[in-house]
């Protein structure tokens, strides 16, 4: 064994669980990590301008590098300035693992008032993500960090939180390096798959839920297979989008929580099939699930199970094996005779009730699609443009298009994206926001500017927060706290190194969205409009 420093052995740890990238603002108490990451030039360091973006980078980082994403910064403020974005990461089931600093061991809890000291740090952040540790000594480091991917990866993904000491990151000692951890996979009970292939089989309109446990579990091939074999349609929540291509004839797109603008589910579906989904986009809306509906739900974690929506069949298990199986079955059954379904009429249906809507953001929406390439990656803010994305802009991969989910905390889009396309470097990469969301993390174009990071964000400019607008003209036929004035965008490109776009009008976005990629150099497409129809309001009245 050698003798080493906490910063040394951490990094180490780090290597052997394949982290190649740390999201991150330096400070006091991770000095002597800093200090040993200079002998590490193979773990590459993204610096960022406010720790809430590290976290956001960190998330869509793992979003699409199917690993867990790092973001490192000192206590209190700096920890604490990550809490929206590591929420927003437990709320879309992302693993992100939060190294954060803290003052020496032995001021901790004895409320000092060293700089950035928070005695309670390690329980906030307990309460808010999957796991938290503080760790006490160099030689509990290894353990320490291959408990937290154990823990990050075991069932349902999440976040976690570890605390160091500065004293702990400086000491020496002689840690044991581990190798990594194994990941338990959570069998499905076969007898109980036996019986679910069996209902499946006698369906004559089964239909399938997808969300965003199938990019998760790499199952979006088993669900293509298993919905072509069942002649089922496959509608999918916003984090499900790509799930299933949406040019594929069975795909009948995404929809939220919110409601909007959109067709129906199949009213004459006899057999629900929910995958890796908690159900929250079938709640309410055009496409709220009807309470009489026979639904089998399969999920990694049994707590999300019938959480929203009455279950007559329970299966708790990874998706890929679940689905693998079932296919397995169904194809050694006789199936129920099935009418056949014009699925081009279904999708012309639930085009026409968006285009009638909100006409001018779905010939947006088509206009984006045949500008951006297939692989695109898209996040969306929350915001109108955003919500519409989600329901109206076709996606064709799993795990291509983010959002901060039921959290829905502005700011996400932009940093999130710059996390995924330092994953992804070969992907264009576009954000959709409002002014209000863009200008939360705005100071991250510096960081896409310095890393030479193509990121693109198509940034509405009506002048105020345009979603809560809506809500509040729809509910009292009047508004405040809304409006406010915008920078001078070019300007404000400029100062940071990118390059502003303008869109005249609506119509004009898709020419310098592409114009913008081709570029391949981080810029904004700004296009000033009114404040458009929100999809929270269309198809629904707002409901407080």
């Amino acid at each position: 064994m050698a003798t080493i420093t906490g910063g040394e052995a951490l990094l180490r740890a780090l290597k052997r669980n394949s982290v190649d990238t740390i999201f991150g603002l330096v400070g006091q108490q991770m000095a002597a990590f800093y200090n040993a990451w200079n002998d590490h030039p193979d773990v590459r360091e993204v610096g960022v301008r406010h720790e809430q973006a590290a976290a956001y980078m960190a998330m869509g980082y793992a979003a699409v590098a199917a690993r867990p994403g790092v973001c490192l910064t000192v206590s209190g403020p700096g920890a604490l300035n990550t809490a929206a974005a590591m929420g927003t990461a437990a709320a879309g089931s992302i693993p992100v693992l939060l190294i954060s600093g803290q003052v020496a061991s032995s001021a901790v809890g004895k409320g000092m008032m060293f700089p950035h000291q928070l005695d309670a740090q390690s329980t906030v952040f307990r309460l808010l993500l999957k796991g938290s540790r503080v760790v006490q000594r160099v030689e509990e480091i290894p353990e320490a960090v291959n408990e937290a991917f154990r823990v990050m990866l075991t069932g349902r993904p999440g976040p976690y939180e570890l605390e160091i000491p500065m004293d702990v990151l400086a000491a020496t000692g002689e840690p044991h390096l581990l190798a990594p951890p194994s990941i338990p996979t959570v069998e499905p009970d076969d007898a109980l798959l036996r019986r679910v292939a069996r209902e499946l089989a006698q369906a004559r309109r089964p239909i399938i839920l997808a969300g965003g446990g199938i990019a998760a579990a790499n199952a979006s091939a088993e669900l293509r297979t298993l919905a072509e074999l069942l002649h089922a349609p496959v509608y999918t929540s916003f984090r499900g989008k790509g799930a299933l291509p949406d040019d594929h004839l069975q795909s009948m797109g995404a929809s939220g929580d919110a409601g909007g603008a959109t067709s129906p589910l199949d009213p004459e579906a006899d057999l629900v099939l929910a995958l890796g989904t908690r159900m929250c986009a079938w709640r309410s809306g055009p496409r709220a699930l009807p309470q009489n509906r026979q639904v089998i739900q399969v999920d990694i974690d049994a707590g999300q199970i019938g959480r929203v929506y009455p279950v007559a069949t329970p299966v708790v298990g990874d998706l890929r094996r679940t689905l693998t199986r079932l296919v397995a079955l169904l194809r050694e059954l006789p199936h129920a005779e099935r009418p056949r379904r014009d699925w081009a009429a279904m999708k012309r249906e639930r085009q026409d009730a968006m285009s009638g809507a909100s006409p001018e953001i779905v010939a947006l929406m088509d206009g984006l699609r045949r500008v951006l390439p297939r692989d695109t990656m898209v996040a969306a803010d929350v915001t109108v443009l955003g919500g519409w994305s989600g329901m109206a802009l076709d996606m064709y991969e799993p795990g291509t298009y983010l959002t901060s989910t039921y959290f829905s905390t502005l700011g996400f889009a932009f940093p999130a994206l710059i996390g995924a396309q330092i994953a992804r470097p070969e992907r264009p990469a576009l954000a959709i926001s409002g002014d209000g969301a863009f200008l939360f993390n705005l100071q991250e174009l510096n960081t896409a500017c310095r890393y030479h990071v193509p990121t693109i964000a198509l940034v509405q400019d009506n002048g105020g927060f345009g979603t809560i607008q809506a809500l509040q003209e729809e509910k009292y036929g009047r508004a405040k706290g809304h409006a406010f004035t915008n920078p001078d965008w070019t300007k404000l490109a400029d100062a940071f190194g990118a390059r502003c776009f303008s869109a005249d009008g609506l119509e004009g976005v898709p020419a310098a969205v592409e114009e913008a990629l081709e570029r391949r150099a981080p810029g904004i497409v700004v296009v000033k409009s009114p404040t458009m129809p929100s999809y929270v309001l269309s198809g629904r009245r707002a409901s407080w």
